[in-house]
């Protein structure tokens, strides 16, 4: 018997499972269903008050971000806007390391397709279980070696900026979990997020 053979007619029996998946993941009427889940009101988060998400099923989130406070008569252009927020996101006055640097090409694309007025997606990600996962980001201790955005040890911006969160709920098992990783790829070509590299 040939191993070889035996691994390709094993990965051929695995395209044709996964195949219907990567079609429905292309659909644009199932994608912007996705995107009007996480585009919807979401959770707000304020620095001086305790933000905590009640969802311990699988599924993406993502944080939202609104430069709506910021000064537009010395920032008059999103691009402008992004291109100051990003460089001081990855040089932060904090001491705070292990965090998800900016992606400035992707954010190329955020500022043709949102205007500075709206809330732009800041940080798209996954988990298997959604609540603990928003917990780190926003909590876990700011030179813990978890990546995590590490968000509220982030003071500098707790006046300039407002963020919220908002949450897709994907019930999965361990063998189907990876189905979420390619509906946040999907999503991620979407969104534009402006943090993190994926």
């Amino acid at each position: 018997m040939n191993n070889q053979n035996d691994y390709t007619s094993v990965f051929e029996k695995a395209q044709k499972m996964v195949s219907p998946i990567n079609d429905l993941l292309k659909n644009d009427a199932f994608l912007k269903s996705c995107i009007d889940k996480l585009s919807e009101e979401g959770t707000n988060i304020t620095f001086n008050e305790n933000v905590s998400i009640d969802c311990n099923n699988s599924g993406i989130y993502l944080f939202w971000i609104s430069f709506k406070n910021l000064d537009v008569k010395t920032t008059n252009s999103l691009e402008k806007i992004l291109e100051n927020f990003l460089n001081k996101w990855d040089n932060p006055e904090e001491s705070i390391s292990y965090f998800p640097k900016s992606n400035k090409e992707r954010s190329k694309s955020t500022s043709e397709k949102y205007q500075k007025e709206d809330w732009i997606p800041f940080y798209l990600g996954k988990s298997e279980n959604i609540g603990d996962r928003i917990h780190q980001h926003l909590y876990i201790e700011p030179n813990k070696k978890t990546y995590a955005l590490k968000l509220m040890h982030r003071k500098s911006f707790s006046k300039k900026v407002k963020f919220k969160i908002n949450y897709l709920s994907i019930k999965t098992t361990n063998v189907d979990y990876f189905l979420v990783e390619r509906v946040e790829l999907f999503l991620r070509d979407k969104l534009f997020p402006i943090i993190g590299k994926q």
